[in-house]
This record gives C-alpha cells, structure tokens and sequence, in this order.
C-alpha cells in the first residue's frame, strides 16, 4: 500500500506510472477476452474469464481516470486520498488478471 511519508512529487511520479501502465492493462484485459472467445480449448473457462477479465478492465480503467485526476489536482489531501483508492482498485484490478490468467492456463492444459 502507500506509504504515507511519499512527497507530492513522488506521489506524482508514482502516478503517473500506474496511468500509463492501467490503460496498457485494460487493453490487455480486452485482448485476453478475445482469446477466451477465440480459443475451442477455453470454453470451459470462457464465461468466468470473461468477466474477470472485464471487471478488471473496467478497474484499470477507473485507475486512468482517477490517475489523470489525481495529478490535475492541485489540494495535497485530496491527492492522497486519490492515490489511496487508485492503489486499492489497482491491486484489485491485477488480482482479478492473475486468477483469471490460471484459469486460462488451467483450461488451456
């Protein structure tokens, strides 16, 4: 989680890291729907991937937005507070990637 002794520019830093990053992230949740729907082998799987991977996308999303909020504002308090939730919604948005990636692996072999 963050720390809480980050300064404003750190915190910006760290920011505008998980922007890029969270957009790349959702497009990658999109292209893993696409091979559970193009793959025969993960049919089995196909259904709770698909929204896994969607409801991921969909937090890796809200990371961009409130990323690119967070650094637009100019209030130290309610940057932090941002930066707690993109935090939250990040870590949660990778947990959903990595179980949905060992069931795409599991289905596959």
């Amino acid at each position: 989680m963050l720390r809480t002794t980050l300064s404003t520019p750190e915190l910006r830093e760290m920011l505008l890291r998980i922007l890029s990053i969270s957009a790349s992230l959702a497009g990658f949740c999109v292209a893993g729907i696409g091979l559970l729907n193009a793959q025969a082998k993960a049919q089995r799987f196909s259904g709770l991937g698909d929204d896994l991977l969607a409801v991921a996308a969909v937090l890796f999303l809200l990371c961009t937005y409130m990323s690119f909020w967070a650094l637009r504002t100019e209030h130290q308090a309610r940057l932090v507070a941002l930066a707690r939730v993109i935090d939250i919604l990040f870590l949660g948005g990778l947990t959903l990637v990595v179980l949905s990636g060992l069931g795409i692996v599991y289905a596959l072999y």
